[in-house]
C-alpha cells in the first residue's frame, strides 16, 4: 500500500506538471496569436504607451505628431515674444533655400516598436516579452535634430530681447588720456537648454510650448585684465610721438595722433 500510495501521488505530480505545462504551451500560442501583428504591451514612446497597437496604427500616430508639427511647429516663448519653429524653414530672402531643423523617421521607429520581442531566438523572445509585461521599454522617436541651425534659427528670431555682455575697454582721449571702461553682465535667452528641451519634447512625441529660460551673459575681457596694457600704451605715448617706419629705401613716420586709433586689443 505504501508504495502504491507513492505511485498515485507521482501520477498526480504528473498529471500536475503535464497540465501546468499544457497551460502555459496554450497560453503561450493564444498570446502570439493575439500579438501576430500587433505591437507586445510594455512597449512605449516617450509616455506613450503602443502596446497593441497594428503596425498602420503605430504609424498613424506618428504620422499625426509630424503632420501637426509641420503645420503648428514647437512653439517657442521668451519674456513677451512667441516664435513657431518648423521642421523646415525658408531662407530669408530665397525661397529656393530651405533649412532642415528637425525631421522623424516615423517608418524606423515602428520597426523599432515592432522588433521588442521578435529580434532574438524563441526562448530569448519569450524572455524579452516577460521582460516587457514586468519592465516596459521606452524606445526613442528616431528623430535628427541639427542643433547648430536650431540654434542659429533662435539667435536671429529673438535677438532683438538679448541683452549681450559687455567687454572692458579702453578709451582713448584727444589728450591722450587713457580710461578703462568696466565689463557688463548681460542677459541672454538659454538657447542650450530649449535645444534639449526639445529632444525632450520630440522622444515624448509632445509639441508643448517651450519656454526659453534666461542665463547670465557673461563677459570675456575683465577690467582688471587691462590695467598692464593700460601703461604699455601710456608708455608708448610717452616716449614715441612719432613711429618711424621703413620699406626698402622709403622711410616715413607716423604722428601718434593717427596711431592711437590703430591700437586693438584681443
Amino acid at each position: 500500500k505504501p508504495l502504491t500510495l507513492k505511485i498515485k501521488a507521482a501520477m498526480v505530480a504528473i498529471a500536475f506538471i503535464a497540465l501546468v505545462l499544457f497551460s502555459c504551451i496554450i497560453f503561450i500560442a493564444v498570446y502570439e496569436k493575439i500579438y501576430d501583428e500587433k505591437i507586445y504591451p510594455g512597449a512605449h514612446i516617450g509616455l506613450h504607451s503602443f502596446s497593441g497597437a497594428t503596425r498602420d496604427e503605430a504609424l498613424k500616430q506618428i504620422n499625426s505628431f509630424q503632420t501637426r508639427l509641420e503645420s503648428n511647429g514647437i512653439i517657442f516663448t521668451y519674456k513677451n515674444k512667441t516664435m513657431p519653429m518648423y521642421p523646415v524653414v525658408v531662407a530669408p530672402g530665397d525661397l529656393d533655400l530651405t533649412y532642415e531643423l528637425f525631421a522623424f523617421d516615423p517608418n524606423e521607429t515602428v520597426n523599432n516598436l515592432f522588433s521588442l520581442g521578435r529580434s532574438g531566438t524563441f526562448l530569448k523572445n519569450l524572455t524579452d516579452q516577460f521582460k516587457l509585461l514586468t519592465n516596459p521599454v521606452n524606445i526613442p522617436l528616431s528623430a535628427r535634430i541639427d542643433d547648430a541651425l536650431l540654434l542659429s534659427a533662435l539667435k536671429e528670431n529673438f535677438k532683438d530681447l538679448e541683452i549681450p555682455a559687455k567687454n572692458a575697454e579702453l578709451k582713448i582721449n584727444s589728450n591722450f588720456e587713457i580710461v578703462i571702461l568696466n565689463e557688463e553682465k548681460g542677459i541672454v535667452p538659454n538657447y542650450e537648454a530649449g535645444i534639449l528641451e526639445l529632444h525632450s519634447r520630440l522622444q515624448n512625441i509632445s509639441s508643448d510650448q517651450i519656454v526659453l529660460s534666461a542665463k547670465a551673459d557673461v563677459p570675456e575681457v575683465f577690467a582688471y585684465e587691462l590695467s598692464s596694457k593700460k601703461t604699455e600704451i601710456e608708455t608708448l605715448f610717452t616716449t614715441k610721438n612719432k613711429l618711424e617706419f621703413s620699406y626698402n629705401d622709403e622711410k616715413w613716420a607716423v604722428d601718434k595722433n593717427v596711431y592711437k586709433e590703430w591700437i586693438t586689443l584681443y
